[in-house]
């Protein structure tokens, strides 16, 4: 048996049969039972807690077939989260939701994955650029951007520089001086043939060469 409380008062007992992973709600198995609900139901019709069914060829759902995970945890309201799991498919995971009050779902929306992210960049808190002080030339500079996964993720990349002069690389070709990474953020748009990369020096170095560009913005452009 179990009953739901609004902020004030206590429902009705209700019967509920346990069996196994199955929970009948008055009734209808809410865990296991093919098209418990169908897609326009209000979600008020939904039992508190949460419910677990299958979608069987019922129309209006993301797709033809998939598991739908609803959750009410107010009962009191209407407020209603819903997750639909497409079945045997490589298809996103959509979710919709009923506010409080309105007894109405919005619009389907996919969850983000790893794939859906390439749109976005992929940053880093703190890199080495190189582990050595060692100085390089532009051409070794991109060369390490590559070998770093710069080119190959999502088509913007950035990152910062650890704060060690012993563990990160100085450019020493730009023509404007010396360009240490000690600190630094390199940001990365596009790929290994058409690119951009932007250098923020941090506000020192370890070096008067390098001191000169300390705090500046540098910036490689390739067109190919």
């Amino acid at each position: 048996w179990y009953r739901t409380r609004t902020e004030t008062d206590w429902g009705p007992w209700l019967n509920v049969a346990v069996q196994g992973r199955a929970a009948i709600f008055d009734g209808v198995d809410a865990r296991s039972a093919e098209n418990f609900k169908l897609a326009t139901d209000a979600p008020s019709t939904y039992p508190g807690g949460e419910t677990v069914f299958f979608v069987n060829n019922s129309p209006g759902w993301p797709a033809v077939y998939g598991t739908v995970k609803s959750v009410r945890g107010y009962v009191g309201g209407t407020a209603v989260t819903q997750h639909f799991y497409p079945y045997n498919v490589s298809a996103p995971i959509k979710y919709r939701q009923a506010l409080y009050g309105s007894d109405t779902w919005g619009e389907w929306e996919s969850l983000l994955t790893s794939t859906d992210a390439k749109g976005f960049a992929l940053s880093n808190a703190y890199v080495n650029f190189g582990d050595t002080d060692a100085p390089m030339n532009t051409d070794e500079f991109i060369a390490l951007l590559t070998a770093m996964g710069a080119f190959t993720a999502s088509g913007h990349w950035v990152v910062r520089g650890g704060w060690a002069y012993a563990y990160n690389r100085t450019i020493t070709d730009s023509g404007f001086g010396h360009i240490s990474l000690a600190g630094a953020v390199v940001e990365v748009t596009g790929n290994s043939t058409f690119f951009t990369v932007r250098i923020l020096t941090a506000p020192q170095a370890n070096t008067p060469e390098a001191g000169l560009n300390a705090n500046s913005e540098f910036i490689y452009v390739s067109n190919g």
